[in-house]
């Protein structure tokens, strides 16, 4: 397990993350964290998510997992991989990220909105997405699931039903997905793949209140 960023001081709190990516991606613990695609995904990650929330990244690490995570079949495989796989990180804080080359029953899943917070190795304690293509659109997709895990719901689900805060744009029923205001939202469960994807001012306000934040 390798520290591939140092933390940002200057922020209103620091993320940690640890990254776990498939050993199908052919890195390793010390040619992963130089790579474009981990690069691309972690730029994703702090340019929609980090910076628009006045935060920094703390301390990212990165590990591979096992060739039986390559390929995950159902949520009993997910739950499995974070409680054997999940880590604390160096302050005890870190938000777990697995990227897999196949989740065959979604594209993400986060262990709860919010995840369970400085708790480890329990079937809630990871993020698993599955690589989209390239590091940007996976990155995108990571950085939509960490928003599960800090806390953040859908804007509005597939059901109609929206999240309770209230400054979040709802889509009605019957409406086109690309119709729906809250379209390029980045908690939008249909959102492209865009890099100007947005959080309003109150989703701000939930994630940085979230205490696996630290100074």
């Amino acid at each position: 397990m390798e520290i591939i960023f140092e933390p940002t001081s200057d922020a209103g709190g620091l993320l940690d993350l640890h990254v776990a990516l498939a050993s199908s991606f052919g890195l390793t613990s010390t040619t992963a964290p130089g790579s474009p695609f981990l690069r691309d995904v972690v730029a994703q990650v702090e340019s929609l998510l980090v910076t628009p929330s006045n935060l920094g990244l703390g301390e990212v690490e990165v590990s591979i997992l096992p060739p039986e995570h390559d390929r995950v079949e159902d949520g009993d495989e997910t739950r499995l991989a974070c409680r054997t796989w999940s880590r604390p990180g160096p302050h005890g804080t870190s938000v777990n990220v697995f990227i897999v080359d196949d989740l065959v029953y979604t594209s993400g899943h986060a262990g709860g909105a919010p995840g369970p917070p400085g708790i480890f190795s329990t079937a809630a304690s990871c993020i698993v997405a599955e690589r989209i293509g390239n590091g940007r659109n996976t990155g995108i997709l990571v950085a939509h699931e960490i928003g599960h895990f800090l806390g953040l719901r859908h804007t509005t689900e597939l059901d109609g039903t929206s999240d309770p805060i209230d400054d979040t744009p709802v889509c009605p029923g019957q409406t086109d997905v690309r119709d729906c205001p809250d379209y390029r939202n980045l908690m939008f469960p249909r959102f492209p793949l865009s890099t100007d994807l947005v959080l309003t001012p109150s989703q701000i306000a939930v994630i940085r209140n979230n205490p696996l934040l630290y100074e």
